[in-house]
């Protein structure tokens, strides 16, 4: 079974849509990278921690750009 084929069922036909959905996940990648490593080095949080504040973070950074995406569509 091709994996590639398989995930490229669920991804967008068109290619604006492509490069939005590309943005933001390079954006929640982005966000829980830097936020991790601020938290680590200026706060001197468990990693652990860090990590899950984080993704709490960039799952709120998600939706809201999630929505922003959908709502400059109509």
């Amino acid at each position: 079974m091709n994996t590639t084929a398989s995930l490229n069922q669920f991804w967008p036909d068109d290619p604006d849509v492509r490069d939005e959905v590309k943005q933001g996940l390079y954006g929640v990648v982005a966000w829980v990278a830097v936020g991790t490593a601020l938290r680590v080095a200026v706060s001197k949080w468990a990693v652990v921690d860090a990590l899950a504040q984080s993704l709490v973070g960039a799952t709120v950074f998600g939706v809201v750009y999630g929505y922003m995406t959908y709502r400059r569509a109509d």
